[in-house]
């Protein structure tokens, strides 16, 4: 009967299921998708699987950023300054901008439920960046994607409050 370490032939290697596994998972992920089989092999092998209950924080604002996360089961939430900015599922990411800058982090990320992710070490996803450029070029889709949904609601705020001031005959 196969156990934890069962191996699987692709190509020319053998795969452990658990390394197959993750390489299914990763290929839903939007800063993944652009990466072909062989590609997100790599990465697949340097994931570790972590779990937190509901109520769990993964990060907190201002905490140096080592590693990024993607959600496989449950949901986050991601919070500035007290308040909740977004709610992550299942094939998002978090920690991305820490890792590529080596700042700390911008948000704090809590479970809401209890969740199951995968973590990725900075440096290890920092050589992957090296070894494949369409994977940077995942990582400014992804980032871009949020400025733009970040500016368009900072917008939208912008709008509402000046709404208001002029119904209160503010100028």
């Amino acid at each position: 009967m196969a156990g934890p370490d069962f191996h699987r032939t692709t190509g020319s290697r053998s795969v452990p299921v658990e390394v197959l596994k993750h390489v299914f998972l990763l290929k839903g992920v939007t800063l993944f998708k652009a990466l072909n089989t062989e590609q997100i092999l790599p990465v697949a092998d340097i994931v570790s699987s972590v779990s937190f209950e509901k109520g769990d924080t993964i990060f907190h604002e201002g905490d140096e950023g080592h590693q990024l996360y993607v959600v496989v089961q449950g949901s986050v939430e991601v919070v500035v300054a007290g308040q909740q900015v977004a709610v992550l599922g299942v094939h998002q990411c978090f920690g991305e901008m820490a890792v590529l800058e080596q700042l700390t982090r911008s948000a704090t990320v809590r479970a809401i439920e209890d969740v199951s992710l995968l973590r990725i070490a900075r440096e290890d996803f920092l050589d992957l960046l090296d070894l494949y450029p369409v994977l940077a070029r995942s990582i400014i889709a992804v980032l871009t994607e949020r400025l733009r949904s970040a500016s368009a609601e900072e917008t939208g705020v912008h709008k509402a409050v000046r709404k208001s001031e002029l119904e209160r005959g503010e100028s």
